[in-house]
């Protein structure tokens, strides 16, 4: 969707950097074991990882150059 000229707007929310910090940026899997601090910095590399993926597609569609993209969060925790 976000690489269709079809739409004028796009909303998306992604919840990965809520707690329980189901991920693990050096293995690359998704594990239950984090702790709140180091958890906190592996979903910010999701958030990363995942938000690369639309750009990419963005960019192959000539899109990303002349699209607004805004990203807003609501953390109080700071890695």
């Amino acid at each position: 969707m976000v690489s269709s000229y079809a739409y004028d707007l796009l909303w998306g929310h992604f919840p990965i950097a809520h707690s329980p910090f189901f991920y693990d940026a050096k293995s690359g899997r998704f594990d239950l074991s984090n702790s709140v601090i180091g958890g906190y910095r592996d979903a910010i590399a999701l958030v990363d990882h995942t938000l690369g993926q639309p750009r990419t597609a963005m960019e192959r569609r000539a899109a990303w150059d002349s699209t607004a993209v805004i990203i807003m969060a609501d953390h109080s925790l700071r890695g």
